[in-house]
Formats: structure tokens, sequence, C-alpha cells
């Protein structure tokens, strides 16, 4: 019965993912002039290095295909990346832009089959079909399609590096979180994994590779590697707020721009003593963190997600793991109450879905909006949905502090009370 049951159940969350999965596909194989807008973009930087141009001249990309780039951005990807584009530019757009989101779907369904088989092995397995299907996370997944970045392939060289840092594979993790900063870097700080469990071999290997790739990278492609950071500057210094970037920089752009405090400052002191913090969490608990290494990977992917100054809607596909693992965590404790909690953060308040926090806006008395200089209650209803994930991440950070600190109390107990019954062992 217990095994009909689970099959069933499994059956549910199986068709509820293939439906939801199957119209994001169908949305873009149907639609290829207005999706993959970020494909179109490296596309088009192919073309320009076949015909003998900059791939990083956005002037000359919009005067020759500017009709057809949805988004007038330059190339900011590093000069060897060219090279794959070049290669999808010798095919024609559509063709091209099939093949490249087939390609994308095969990284992410594989991705899938790693959670479940290194991180989420007897995991409830409609709970976690439901989860990657309609949770307030899953949509950055979605995201990532429309668009047509490459996030999910550097996700796949991310959890690759991570399977095998859990496995103790170290080596192997270096060789992997190496290749997931192919393109934009984003993953340099978790290099720090490595010296948080005291390997600073691997720490030193990771970074000597990665000043290594950037001397040779430059010494090959001189040129393109000064184009390759006035592009990126450009990025950085350029503005991001909303659902577009969730990041907490982002937030405090947009809700104290205007007033007393500074933005800026405000952000770099919440980072640092975010750092501060999670440093001495993870010192104080080290030895639990090195058995319970799982642990420290979701915990230093939150910490990372709250202190970044950008994360992209579809960047937040990294969070997937770290966020469903709690829910798994409480469900086996038999934690109900916590469970349900995280339930209605993860499914019930996610604004796109199920729309509760689309309404009631005036329901709210003006004097709660004070904080924020000059937003009415419409504006800062805007900026809850706007900034909903990183409410969301919030939550996940202390919860994952109360779960180590406990952890680590219980294991302190223990340890006390072995070496009490050994003292008064030897004493008789």
């Amino acid at each position: 019965m217990k095994r009909r049951y689970s099959f069933l159940l499994w059956g549910i969350g199986s068709l509820i993912f293939l439906a939801v999965f199957s119209w994001h596909i169908y949305l873009i194989f149907s639609n290829p002039l207005v999706y993959q807008w970020d494909f179109k973009r490296y596309y088009y930087a192919g073309k320009l290095s076949l015909l003998g141009y900059s791939p990083y001249d956005l002037s000359m990309m919009v005067s020759l295909f500017g009709e057809h780039l949805p988004l007038k951005q330059a190339f900011i990807y590093p000069p060897y990346t060219i090279f794959i584009f070049k290669y999808l530019a010798k095919l024609d757009m559509l063709n091209a832009y099939y093949l490249f989101a087939i390609i994308k779907i095969c990284a992410y369904l594989f991705i899938l089959s790693l959670w479940k088989k290194i991180f989420f092995r007897d995991t409830n397995a409609c709970l976690f079909l439901l989860f990657i299907s309609i949770s307030v996370f899953s949509e950055s997944v979605y995201t990532d399609f429309h668009a047509g970045n490459v996030s999910v392939f550097e996700q796949v060289f991310f959890w690759l590096g991570m399977a095998y840092f859990y496995n103790r594979k170290m080596m192997l993790s270096v060789i992997f979180m190496a290749f997931s900063n192919a393109f934009k870097l984003l993953y340099l700080p978790f290099s720090l994994l490595f010296m948080a469990t005291g390997a600073l071999f691997y720490f030193w290997a990771f970074t000597i590779t990665f000043i290594v790739s950037v001397a040779v990278t430059g010494y090959v492609f001189p040129a393109y590697s000064i184009e390759f950071i006035k592009n990126n500057l450009y990025f950085i210094e350029r503005e991001e707020s909303g659902h577009i970037s969730v990041s907490m920089r982002s937030f405090f752009r947009e809700t104290l721009s205007g007033g007393v405090c500074n933005p800026e400052l405000m952000y770099v002191l919440t980072a640092v003593l975010i750092f501060l913090i999670s440093f001495y969490v993870v010192m104080k608990n080290r030895d639990l963190l090195k058995s319970q290494n799982h642990l420290l990977i979701y915990f230093f992917i939150v910490a990372y997600c709250l202190v970044t100054p950008r994360l992209k809607d579809y960047g937040q596909i990294i969070l997937i793991p770290p966020a469903y693992f709690l829910l798994d965590y409480f469900l086996k404790k038999k934690r109900y109450l916590t469970f349900a909690a995280l339930i209605g953060v993860y499914f019930m308040l996610n604004p796109h879905y199920f729309l509760f926090l689309e309404n009631g806006a005036k329901s709210f008395p003006p004097v709660l909006f004070n904080a924020f200089p000059g937003r009415s209650p419409a504006n800062i209803w805007s900026v809850i949905l706007n900034y909903h994930i990183l409410f969301t991440v919030w939550i996940i950070w202390v919860v994952y502090i109360a779960i180590i600190h406990r952890m680590g109390h219980l294991i302190g107990r223990q340890g006390t009370d072995k070496n009490q019954k050994a003292s008064f062992i030897g004493n008789e």
C-alpha cells in the first residue's frame, strides 16, 4: 500500500513537472523571434568574428544586425568563448536557435539528475518535482530558458564541482569549479570552501589556475582582452533593479535613493555584517561542517547570494538545492509546523503564481512605509513584489544558522557527555 501511494505521488509530481516544463519549452520553440534574446547577442558576436570584426564592437553589431537584436547590448564574455559562438554562427539563425535550446534542455535535465543522485537521493520524489516546477525559485530556470543565457551551462560545471567537493574528490572539484567561471567569473568566491575545510592545497590550486588562465588569455588575445574589460566595466556601472536583479545592492538603491542613507554604504555595511556572522558560524562549527559538508555548501551559497552585488533573475537557479534541503530536512525530522511555514514561503508567497502578494496593497497603513523615503504604499508594494526572493533568501540564511547552531550544540554536548563518562570510569 505504501509503495503504491509513493508511486502515485511520484506520478502526480511528474505530471506537474512535465506540464510546466513542456509549456515553457513550447513557448521557446514556437516563438523564435521573441525568446532567447541573450543567445541572439552571442550568435551575432560570433557572426562579427567570422566577418573579421571584433565581437565586442557593439556599434558594428548594431549597424550590421541591429534589426535582429532584441537587446542592443555588447558581448561581455572572455575572448576564448567566442570560438563556441563562432561555431554556432556558421549555422543559420533558426537552426542555431533550436540547437542552443536543445543543448540547454539537456544541460538542465542533467543538473536535475545530479541533484537527485548526489544531494537528494532519499528525498520525497513528489515534493522534489513540485519544488522544481512551481516554487518561488523554479521561475529562475524558466527565465533562463526564455532569455537564452549561458547560466544553465555554468550551473552544470558548478554543481559538478560541488558534487565532487561533497564526495571529497577535491582535485576534480577544482577543475569543474574553474570551468564554472569560464564565462562570468561569478563563482570565484567559492574557492573559500576549500579553505573552510582546511584543504589549503586545493584553494591555492584553484587560485593559481585562475591567475594563469587570466594571464594566458591576456597574452593570446591582448586586444580582445582590453575590449572585454571595457564592456564589463560598463555592465558593472549599469544599474539593474527590480525582478531583473534582486541583489541587496539593488534593493538599497531602489529603496534608499534620495534619502538620508547612502544606498551603497548601506549595502557594504550589511554585506560586511553578513560576512562576519557567516564566518563566525562556520569557524565555530568547523568540525560539524567538515563532516556534513553539504551544509557548508548550502550555507555558503545562501550567504553568497545575500552579499553579491548582482543576483540576476536567471542566476537564482543556484538557490534551488539550498532552499529545497530545508523542506526535506524538516519533513524527515517531522517538524511539520516549520515545514508548513517553508511551504508558505516557497509556494504560497510567490506572487507570480498564486498572486496572494498582489492583493491587499491598500490594506497596509501608510505609516509602515515611512522608512522608505518618498515611497507611497503602491511603490512599496512593487518593491515587495520585486524583492520577495531576496526576503526569502534572508529567511533561509537565518534558518541555516539555527540548524547549524543546533547540530553543533548537540555534537558538543555529546562530546562533553563522553568526556565526563570517561573521567568517571577513570576515577573508579
